[in-house]
Order: structure tokens, then sequence, then C-alpha cells
């Protein structure tokens, strides 16, 4: 008998007397709690498994025809009557909660077999039998099966119910890949815990405040949501030393050493945080979990859209992360990059054109793009995979190059922006971040996937793109660009090519917008005297603040700079 309860003894006595005591209570949305036999709410199809000393079945709601799973207990009216008395009081909650990740609590009664409940059954596999069959899934699969226990726990704890009962076999995997917490508010007592089947796995998912007679709470279910991420990370239950997690109060629960695969560092993060013994040095909550994972399903390892295997994080930028990828079906090297942030229906439009637009791009100097992609909540573009280093790392490693190299490479990003201005596409952000030098030393302009067409029709009155040091004036101003708007930008490029200095470095970021749209740049021969005069005069025209007294195209620019492009660019070494 739970003792904690003050009114225990008058519900044992009543209860031992009559089980019709608590029958005809009826909630919300249509759960009902009473002494009505099982079977006259729910046809019953067959016994489907054992645990926690009940017995699990298979069967359909008479009414709606739901397809269910039951669990019901053997009731001791002395025994088990703060346990029963337990469940119907939770009851009301646990019925309340509606999320994708909950199974629905759709009744509860006991009649003269005991008490049960019925929970809405989906076709699919527990995570369990999914381990047991294909072993420790990828670290994307991971941290997504992390996630979406994490969401529907922030969900319910919010609205004041503890799972208590997470574990590999009260995770769904449903036919549609959906991860559903099945038994949700199903608590486990310490009596269950040592009088239970040594064998039984809900013994190795037990949180160390329940074996010291602790009243648990939120964080408890992190300590499980943590040792289900050591299970899935490792492909082993949760032990210390060989021994299982219940076994080992006072005793940290971790990752083995060495592990049996190498285990990024942001999953170990996250487990082991969860698995901390005291439980103020856990999460606070689910969300605090949740924000750490934020974006962090591209692990190595990882297999998105059943086609791309991930190799590693290429780089950052302000739209998202870059990925080195494998190509499954084609065979061949490929990156991703993730586009961070929201995207309504008409961005969608505007973002897929583009996309359409961007791969019509097939010039040597221009990163391909293949294709956009959406997997899970993410969405990603698909790009050629160019080994190298972009222009400012180049500047950084190397110093500043002849003028003949500078000016090759610049020859080399106005004949692709050429092709690009003839497709009707503006970048709308050269910069040396944006221009890849390949191993031969061939520039290579990334990013096109995010330019837009120059059909205004879908663009958004007043937004501007691109870095505020190659930013042209009519950008700074949320004017109308089109490609002299790039031939500006790649005079800032060139710029700092040739001298080793940005043209408007100074100040903050509203500084040098100002400064794009009204300071005159030093004459670059004041920084660099061997720089040749006709030089000179094209990076003042290109970044001239009217777009009409700058050349008028891109082969233009290519033309002039090929005049004094007399070596080639130098292979990239080191």
């Amino acid at each position: 008998v739970d003792f904690r309860y003050e009114d225990v003894a008058d519900r044992v006595t009543a209860l031992s007397q009559s089980p019709a005591s608590i029958k005809n209570v009826t909630l919300e949305e249509g759960l009902e709690l009473g002494t009505a036999p099982l079977e006259e709410r729910f046809e019953v199809a067959a016994e489907i498994g054992r645990e926690q000393g009940g017995v699990l079945y298979s069967g359909r709601e008479k009414v709606e025809g739901r397809p269910v799973v039951i669990y019901r207990f053997p009731l001791d009216p002395v025994q088990e009557v703060a346990k029963a008395s337990r469940l119907l009081q939770e009851a009301e909650r646990l019925e309340r909660l509606r999320h994708p990740g909950i199974a629905p609590l759709l009744g509860v009664g006991v009649d003269d077999q005991g008490l049960y409940y019925a929970f809405e059954r989906r076709e699919g596999k527990t995570l369990r039998e999914v381990l047991r069959e294909g072993g420790a899934p990828d670290f994307g699969t991971v941290v997504s099966l992390l996630a979406r226990l994490a969401e529907a726990l922030d969900y319910a704890h919010a609205q004041g119910c503890l799972c208590r009962n997470l574990r590999p076999e009260s995770v769904l995997i449903t036919s549609q890949q959906e991860v559903m917490i099945l038994g949700y508010g199903l608590a486990l007592r310490l009596t269950e815990v040592s009088q239970g089947d040594p064998d039984d796995s809900s013994l190795l998912y037990v949180p160390p405040e329940l074996l010291l007679r602790e009243r648990m709470d939120s964080r408890s279910d992190l300590y499980c949501l943590g040792l289900i991420g050591l299970e899935i990370s490792t492909g082993q239950p949760p032990s210390v030393s060989g021994v299982p997690a219940a076994a080992g109060l006072g005793r940290a629960v971790g990752f083995p050493d060495p592990p049996p695969r190498r285990i990024p560092a942001l999953v170990r993060q996250v487990v082991e945080r969860c698995l901390q013994q005291d439980r103020g040095r856990r999460y606070a909550s689910a969300s605090e979990l949740l924000a750490q994972l934020q974006g962090a399903q591209f692990l190595p390892g990882t297999i998105v859209a059943n086609r791309y295997e991930v190799v590693r994080e290429a780089g950052r930028g302000g739209m998202g992360e870059v990925y080195e990828a494998r190509d499954l079906v084609l065979e061949e090297r490929v990156a991703l990059k993730t586009i961070s942030g929201a995207l309504d229906v008409t961005a969608q439009r505007r973002f897929l054109n583009e996309i359409k637009v961007a791969r019509k791009i097939t010039h040597p100097n221009v990163v391909r793009v293949f294709t956009f992609e959406q997997w899970r909540d993410l969405r990603f573009i698909v790009m050629e995979y160019i080994e190298g280093m972009n222009l400012m790392a180049y500047v950084e490693r190397h110093g500043v190059p002849p003028v003949s190299t500078a000016a090759s490479i610049g020859c080399g990003i106005a004949q692709g922006l050429e092709q690009a201005h003839e497709l009707g596409v503006v970048h709308r952000d050269i910069k040396p971040d944006n221009i890849l030098l390949d191993p031969d030393g061939k520039p290579r302009i990334l990013d096109f996937g995010i330019a837009r067409a120059s059909d205004n029709s879908l663009t958004q009155a007043g937004m501007t793109i691109g870095s505020p040091k190659y930013m042209s004036p009519e950008q700074v101003e949320g004017k109308p660009v089109d490609g002299r708007s790039d031939l500006y930008s790649l005079g800032l490029v060139l710029y700092f090519l040739f001298t080793g200095r940005e043209t408007f470095a100074s100040g903050d970021a509203r500084s040098i917008l100002m400064q794009q749209i009204q300071k005159a740049p030093d004459p670059p021969r004041s920084l660099r005297p061997d720089l040749p005069q006709p030089l000179e005069r094209l990076l003042l025209s290109m970044l001239a603040k009217d777009p009409a007294q700058r050349p008028q195209s891109a082969q233009q620019v290519a033309a002039a700079l090929s005049a004094f492009a007399t070596s080639p660019t130098p292979a990239l070494t080191g």
C-alpha cells in the first residue's frame, strides 16, 4: 500500500467491499472510468505481450472501431489499491493529452478481473524491436528520435503529466516513421522494480530518484530519455560495468570506454547531461534539451532522404550549414547546404523558382546546383562538391596574389556571372567567402541557389540580401537590382584581392552601409603602386555609386581583366 495518500485506509476499505464504488465516472471527450467489463467497451483480439506484472492485448474500440492496445493488471484490493487509485486520479489529465507523439488514452476501468486501460494503436514496431532487427541507427536518426521524444515530453510536462515509463518498449515507430510514446503515464513503483523479472529490460530504465524513494519530476523523464539515447547510440542496453542501470545507484551510467563506435560530440553531451545522477545538473526542461538539438540532424553517417550519406560538416554560412555527403545512387560526392529559418508559401514558391533557374547555370566557373530537397522538417540544396578554399582563406594563407593571378581569378568570376545574368539571375551576395578556388586554382562561384530571378513579381519589397562589406548601394537602399549590382560587389572583391584590404571596412555595419552609399573608395594604387593604371580605372568604374556609370555587362569586365591575366592561376597547395 502506498501510505503517502492520507485517505488510504478509507479507500482500501471501500474498494475491498465493493469495486462498484468507483463506477460511472465520465470525463471529457468520451473517456469512461467505471466497473463495466472490458469486453463491453472493447473487442479483445489477442495477447501480444507481458510487462510490469500485466498482460497486453490487441483489440478494437466497439463504438468508433479504432484499433487499441489494452493493458490489463490483476487487482488485489488491498495490495494494489494505491496503484488503481493513482491511475484513476490521473486519467483525466492523461486523456486530455493530444500530441502526435503520444498515443491517446481511450479508456480506463476496473472490473472483476482487475484494472485495465486502453490506448489508441498504430501499425508499426517498438523501438526495442527496431533495435533488435537493425542494431544502432545512424546518428541523424538518433538525434531525430531524441528530438521527437523530447517534443512529446515537453508538451505533456506543460500539461502536468509525467511519462514515468519511457523506454524502448514504450516507443512506437509507426509504418509512416512517426515516433509515438505508448502507455504514457503508466508509472512504475519501487515494489515493481524490486520484485520484477530480473530479465525485464524495464529494470534498466529507472531514474536514481525512484530507487531513493524520492518523488519523480520532469527531469526523471529526461533521465530515461538519456538512457534511450545511450542505447540507440551504442546499440547496447544501459549499464554500469555490465550491471543493469537500476543496480548502479550512486554510480554514473554512461558510454562504455571505448564506445563500440565513434559518438558525435553533440550526442555525447546531450546524453551525458540527461544521465546526471544529481537531477539538478540535468536539463531543466525538455525545451532546453530541444534547443541544443535544433538543426543537429546532419551528423556523420546520417542517411538523408534515403539517398545522401553525410560525411562531415564542411562549413557554415548565413543561410545554414554545408555538409560533404555521398550520393548513394550516383556514387559521387555532393554538398548539402541546409536552409535555416521559416519559409512561407510565397517565399517557398520563390525559392523553388530560383533553384529551377540556378540549375540551368552550367558554366565551369559556377558550382552546379542539382536540386532542392526536404527531409523531415529540414530543407537543403544539393550542390556539386568542390574541394578547395574560399578567397578569404586563400589570401589569409598565401597573402595578396600577383596582379596576373588576381586578374585571372577575377576574369573567371566575371565569365561565370555573365552566363547567370544572361539567364536573368542576379547573385546578390558576391563576396570572398562565396568564391571557391578549386585544386587547380580555378574560381568557382557558390550559392547561386539563393539568388532571385530578375522577375521581381515574387520578391519582397525592401528585402536585402548580401553582406554589408560587399553590398551595392542599390541593395543597401532596397532598390531593384540587376547584374550591375553583382559587378559592384565583384569590384569590392577585386579591390580586396589586389590590395589585401577591404574597400569599406572601418566602423560598425551601419557605418559600412552608409559608406557604400556615400563614400568614394581610396584609389587602389595608393595601396599598391605596382597596380597598372587601367586596372585601377576598371576597379573605380565598377565601384561607381550610379549603376549607369559602371560597366554594363560582366562580359566587359572579363574582357578588360583578360588582358592582364597573362599567367594561369597557380594550383592550391597546403
